[in-house]
């Protein structure tokens, strides 16, 4: 037998197999990249027992770096809870403003009836006359003193009044 021929012989089956193999890859591609109509399926589907891989992430040992800036403020303001009566409600706006606690006065009334309340000119006031009956949905009181007036409009919301607006008049 001749050089030639030995190597044929060893490298044949090495050769056929490396045939075989790709050949049966081309096969099992063909049958499961496949859809109903016979076209390549970009639809990719793993089932419930399919393998997974847990991954955990090393922790890192990072300082905390300061900031030179101040952090934001995050306080929500004060909810507007209201008062079970209309009198009271303007009652507590006024004490809270005689009090300069614009707090207290953001718990009872809208923000511009408390910007409005706050252009009041400081001195003592009372209620005049008493304030409406508060049949309807809406209320007024009014304040009288040496420096002006105080006109108080309360909004009736759910069981609680609120105070939704202030006017202040000079004499």
């Amino acid at each position: 037998m001749t050089t030639r021929s030995a190597r044929l012989l060893r490298t044949r089956p090495a050769l056929a197999a490396l045939g075989l193999g790709l050949a049966g890859t081309l096969a099992l591609a063909g049958c499961g990249a496949a859809g109903s109509d016979g076209a390549g399926s970009d639809d990719v589907e793993i089932g419930a027992d399919a393998p997974t891989t847990d991954v955990e992430t090393p922790a890192t040992d990072t300082e905390p770096t300061e900031s030179t800036q101040p952090a934001p403020d995050t306080t929500a303001p004060a909810a507007t809870t209201g008062m079970a009566e209309p009198r009271e409600a303007a009652l507590r706006l006024y004490d809270a403003w005689f009090a300069d606690d614009r707090a207290t006065a953001a718990t009872i009334a809208e923000p511009e009836a408390v910007e409005e309340m706050w252009k009041t000119a400081r001195g003592d006031y009372s209620i005049y006359s008493g304030c409406d009956s508060a049949e309807f949905t809406v209320s007024g009181c009014l304040f009288r003193g040496a420096n002006g007036t105080i006109q108080m409009t309360m909004e009736r919301r759910g069981d609680l009044w609120i105070v939704i607006e202030a006017f202040y008049a000079e004499p």
